[in-house]
Formats: structure tokens, sequence, C-alpha cells
């Protein structure tokens, strides 16, 4: 049996069918976006202090807990809403100030865009160092799906940030005015329209009929029951870090497509990597890569004559393989 390692990727040997087969051909690093892209992840992973030296550090989803003090199941990346933010407000018209108070109320201001997005800021996030150079989304993402605290420039503490407009009065100065606080978060709002801005992007919506459910498990019942022609991808909903109403619904159809070759509107996004021992995907080429170190076999007589990146499913055909010419015990 003849293998050879692949520039594209993780090369898989089966041992059943003794052949080499490709493991990790869509091996490319792909994140979740911070704007709803699969590409743009990358800029705000890297103030998590992801490391690429050496074995991959993965930048793996962590199980925090939510406004309720509960654990928060694997996917679940948004803040649990209370029943307050689920009835006393009618779900279409806060999804509509959404759009509207930070995008068309709210001139963006000039020359400046966020550092983590790249989008043109029309709220700043502002918290004790005073750096304006991340936009209210971002910095609600990386409060509230992240549990990051901190400005992702200098690393200083954030136990409250403002949403503001405001482009020069320092953080202390603003403090002393009274502002509507959305406390789950302990996010201070320049008006009540932006409070009802950061509750609509928290909310569990359905994108298909805009119904709110109370908590990410109810709204896909929801999703089951009422358009069961629709599902979520999985494997986007336990890795990327976006907002429930920026998860994409596909046909099976849009859904076969999207995990084989990626989506029609996001060229950087590919599709999923897959294992061909397991027949299982990952998110990307590195949580594949992960399972392959963890999960099959490599050899380190190849490795260290210079030949990576080649996997066998299982010990026996590990020890039946005869690439490096060395049996091994």
């Amino acid at each position: 049996m003849a293998s050879a390692a692949s520039s594209a990727g993780p090369t898989a040997t089966n041992g059943s069918s003794d052949h080499a087969a490709s493991a990790g051909s869509r091996s490319g690093a792909r994140g979740s976006g911070v704007r709803g892209s699969h590409s743009g992840q990358s800029r705000l992973a890297s103030s998590g202090g992801r490391s690429t030296a050496g074995t991959r550090s993965l930048n793996r989803p962590d199980v925090g807990k939510t406004a309720g003090g509960h654990k928060a199941a694997r996917g679940d990346f948004g803040t649990a809403l209370t029943q307050s933010d689920v009835h006393s407000h009618d779900a279409t018209a806060i999804a509509r100030t959404a759009s509207t108070t930070d995008v068309a109320t709210v001139p963006a201001a000039t020359g400046l865009t966020c550092v983590v997005c790249t989008e043109p800021i029309r709220l700043y996030s502002l918290g004790p160092c005073n750096h304006r150079q991340v936009c209210h989304v971002c910095g609600l993402r990386m409060r509230a799906l992240y549990k990051r605290n901190e400005c992702p420039l200098c690393k200083v503490a954030q136990p409250m940030v403002l949403f503001t407009s405001d482009a020069d009065t320092p953080f202390e100065t603003l403090l002393k005015r009274k502002w509507p606080m959305y406390g789950p978060l302990q996010i201070l709002c320049e008006t009540e329209l932006v409070r009802d801005a950061i509750r609509a992007l928290l909310q569990y919506r359905c994108t298909a009929c805009n119904h709110v459910s109370h908590d990410q498990n109810a709204a896909l019942r929801h999703v089951r029951t009422e358009h069961p022609q629709l599902q979520f991808c999985q494997v986007c909903m336990d890795h990327r870090k976006i907002f429930f109403h920026e998860h994409k619904l596909y046909t099976k159809a849009e859904l076969a497509r999207h995990q084989r070759d990626g989506d029609l509107d996001d060229p950087a996004f590919r599709g999923h990597a897959e294992c061909k021992f397991c027949r299982r995907l990952y998110y990307s080429g590195d949580e594949l890569y992960y399972h392959l170190e963890q999960d099959h076999f490599h050899c380190f007589i190849c490795r260290k004559n210079g030949l990576y990146n080649v996997y066998y499913a299982n010990y026996p055909s590990l020890v039946r393989h005869p690439a490096c010419g060395s049996p091994v015990a």
C-alpha cells in the first residue's frame, strides 16, 4: 500500500481498504464571523490569545453560564432572556428597532471602523480604558457570546461598558450621567432604543417568521414544529459564536451544499471538514486536526523522515503500513 502526504491537508489511511484518502481536503481554519461571516472570526479569536505555534490550540466554544445562573448547553451562546424580555416587548418592534437604531438613525463616526469587524462604528463600546475602536455589536458579542469582559486592545478589565455615540467625553465623565442599563451584561445604554436593540440582538428569534422563544431549545423546537422543511447546520450551531438570529436556515438540499461546498454568499467558507474514517463533520481543519491527533494514529518514524499529515484509522492499520520501511512495534 502506497501513501503520500497531501499538501491540501491531512491524509487518512484506511486500514480496512488499504488505500490513502484525504481526511481534510478543506483543512483551512474557518472561524465564525463577527457580522455573521465564517471568515471574520480570526480578529476576535486572536484577542483570546490563540496560539498557532507547535500543536494547534483550538478555539473551542466554552460552556458558560447564562444570566439566570444555569449552565448553558453546548451551542447555547446567547444570554437567556427573562420573561419580561420576551413578553413585555413586542418582538417585531424590537427587531425593527435593532436595525434602525444602530444603522439608520445613528450616524457613523467619520473615518472610524471597528478593529474587530472592520465595519463603520455607529456606537462605541466604551470602557474604563477609553478606547473607542470597538463597535457596540462587537462589544456585545464579546460579553454575551465569548464571555470576555476586557478591552480587546489593551486587555483592561471592563466590568461595565457604555454604548454611546459620544466621540470625545471620557468614560469617567459619562458615567456620572443617568443611563438606561441592560443589567444581565452590565451595559449602560445611551438611550432606551439602544437597550431595545441589545434585547433584539440577544433574542432567540426565528428568521422564518420572527417568532421569539425564551431560550435556544424552545427556538429549535419551534423550527422543527412550525418549519419542518427547514433546519440549521448543527456543526455551525455548536461552533459559531454568533447571535441566534444570524444562524441560517436551510432546506435539505441547501444544507448538503453548505456542509460540502460552503455558501454562495460567503466565498471564504468552503464547507466543513470531514473525517474520512468516522464520516463525521468538523467545523474546520483545526477541529479535524485535533480529532485525528486524539482519536486516530500516525507513524512517528514517518514524521521524523518528513512525511506529515498521514493518519491511520486504527492501530492494526498503522502496524501494517510499509511507508517508512520499518515495522512499528
